[in-house]
């Protein structure tokens, strides 16, 4: 059963079975059943993608090297700046040194 499916099932008005107990019996988090994800913005998602792309050639990069090509960009990719950080490299699946 999904996450989504699990969310449809509790019901918040029920009257002498909290939320919490609801969550407990379908062995979901209370926070699953609050979360709502965020929508990844295009930035984000090129600059994931360049990620891989570097990744891919290399795969023993690690994210400072990763980082400071990113940064200092090449002749056929342009300069990333500020915008890198540690999230990125948790999204795309890189390990930090």
């Amino acid at each position: 059963m999904t996450l989504e499916q699990q969310r449809a099932l509790i019901d918040a008005g029920l009257k002498g079975v909290s939320i919490v107990q609801q969550c407990d019996v379908l062995e979901i988090h209370r926070s699953g059943f609050y979360y709502t994800p965020r929508p990844v913005c295009q930035e984000d998602l090129r600059i994931l993608r360049l990620m891989d792309e570097l990744h891919m050639e290399d795969p023993c990069r690690g994210t400072r090297r990763l980082v400071d090509e990113l940064v200092k960009g090449r002749d056929d990719r342009p300069r990333q700046g500020a915008a890198l950080d540690a999230s990125h490299a948790d999204q795309g699946g890189i390990l930090r040194a």
